[in-house]
């Protein structure tokens, strides 16, 4: 979790601000929890608890209450960190790659 912990923004092929929202930050923290600015087509809450399986090396979020609410594929790249999400906000759904651009 500890590689994981920091802060991630969309790569730039997926433009926001085309689809009139600001650019979505995501926040993992080293103890677990998380923080998410925005994005309706992805089913993250705005805050929860984050973890990795260690089978399939997905990671999971929980909101408040504990309930699966999203999952993301991890990609490492030697130091580069991203997070694969699906994309439901339009008619066809798409991949998002969130880029780690800070660490905690």
């Amino acid at each position: 979790m500890k590689d994981l912990a920091g802060t991630y923004t969309p790569n730039t092929s997926f433009n926001a601000s085309k689809r009139g929202i600001n650019k979505p930050k995501l926040i993992l923290s080293e103890d677990g929890t998380y923080i998410f600015d925005g994005l309706e087509g992805i089913g993250l809450k705005k805050q929860g608890t984050w973890k990795t399986d260690g089978n399939d090396g997905l990671v999971e979020f929980y909101d408040k209450n504990g309930n699966l609410s999203e999952w993301a594929s991890p990609y490492d790249n030697d130091d580069d960190h991203s997070l694969s999400f699906e994309y439901r906000g339009g008619q066809d759904p798409e991949t998002i790659l969130f880029v780690k651009t800070k660490s905690e």
